[in-house]
């Protein structure tokens, strides 16, 4: 065969290869949210986090310790506009937290703040104080304004793409339930509620209360509510808490959502007091810049009620993430427990009961309520609580 004429069956071959549909195959291409989601590591070995919260001042406490677990990856923080900071400057008081804490890469999303809740807010001057934020030195700590409006849209988005990756979220509710609940409607709206389920491992909920336990199942009798606070707020509603009493329909919307929930009500939160010993032990322990802000977050309020012996404070927020990232601290729960929210006008606005037999009066059936099932955390031991606390603030 003559040179030329085998060069020319060569290169005819070639063409043909490069052409032929099914020797090359089509190469799709990837969008920028695909190569996003493959560079970003995935590390199974923590457990990835949202903060909902409202910003108060045990917020800011709880916020530190979840910041400071080793175990942990916080993916996001997400402001409630409807508690206890107005927005957005309780947004920008996130980012200085972050500063603090060295971890500035974390994003930072806010709410809004539903008209229905209006009548149902924290009192003014609290609201005012947790916005101004006036711990010693904090002002000094640079804003920053790397935060964007839109909380309920990011959380079904970082629930939608945990699942994708199996991993799924756990979010720690530390302010009332506005952000999640309008997360669930909007996932529902949007026809994609089932990828957002997918993406949530557990809501733990701070908030609320159960009554007496009697035959070892829950009542509703005896709730200690803790909507009074003295000098400040005086109210004939005795049975329900702030978290979930300054949004009540948008807890009802959490309760009954059917997601993975756990309460931690403040029977527990009331067994962690702020006392002058325990606050007096983590002063002379505090290291890192965490323990000592929050040595500072602590006196700034006993000062602003006229000590330790003038009211007493709980470590409300604190107690509900320690609780959740520690599930060996708890003495006390209840599995499968049917919880319906009062949405109701009214003194039991806010109260969440427990389902009861039909005949009594806070049957959820008689409330024109639907129960969801939850579990319920109502105790704690709290030598480990101020011990674990202490540790990991001083990582």
């Amino acid at each position: 065969m003559k040179k030329n004429s085998l060069l020319f069956i060569v290169l005819t071959t070639f063409i043909l290869f490069q052409f032929s549909g099914c020797n090359s195959p089509k190469k799709t291409p990837v969008s920028q949210t695909d190569i996003s989601e493959q560079k970003e590591p995935v590390d199974l070995e923590k457990i990835a986090v949202v903060i909902d919260t409202d910003m108060g001042f045990d917020d800011w406490m709880a916020i530190l310790y979840v910041l400071n677990r080793t175990d942990v990856v916080v993916k996001a923080i997400t402001v409630d506009c409807t508690g206890e900071t107005h927005c957005p400057v309780g947004a920008e008081n996130a980012t200085k937290l972050l500063l603090l804490a060295g971890k500035s890469d974390i994003p930072v999303y806010f709410g809004n703040e539903p008209a229905a809740t209006l009548p149902y807010q924290f009192p003014a001057p609290i609201r005012d104080s947790a916005t101004a934020m006036d711990v010693p030195g904090f002002n000094d700590i640079p804003g920053s304004k790397n935060y964007k409006a839109g909380a309920a849209n990011q959380l079904v988005t970082l629930a939608i793409k945990a699942g994708k990756k199996n991993n799924p979220l756990t979010i720690l509710s530390i302010g009332t339930s506005t952000n999640i609940a309008q997360a669930i409607e909007q996932s529902k709206e949007l026809g994609n509620f089932e990828d957002f389920t997918k993406g949530i491992n557990m809501i733990y909920k701070g908030g609320g209360a159960v009554g007496e336990t009697e035959n070892g199942e829950l009542t509703n009798n005896n709730i200690p509510g803790n909507l009074s606070i003295p000098g400040l707020f005086s109210s004939n509603n005795k049975t329900a808490a702030w978290n979930i009493y300054a949004n009540a329909q948008g807890a009802e919307t959490l309760f009954t959502s059917g997601l993975p929930l756990t309460q931690i009500p403040v029977n527990l939160s009331d067994q962690v007091k702020i006392t002058e010993s325990s606050f007096n032990k983590l002063k002379k322990n505090a290291k890192t810049k965490a323990a000592k802000f929050v040595v500072s977050d602590i006196l700034s309020n006993v000062n602003s009620q006229g000590g330790f012996e003038k009211e007493e404070l709980d470590y409300w927020d604190p107690s509900v993430v320690v609780a959740a990232l520690n599930p060996d601290f708890i003495t006390n729960k209840y599995e499968n427990i049917q919880i319906c929210v009062d949405t109701n006008e009214g003194d039991i606005h806010g109260t969440t009961f427990v389902n009861t037999p039909s005949g009594t009066s806070t049957t959820c059936g008689l409330l024109n309520l639907t129960p969801g099932k939850i579990t319920v955390y109502t105790s704690i031991d709290t030598d480990k609580f101020y011990e674990d606390f202490e540790d990991v603030l001083n990582r």
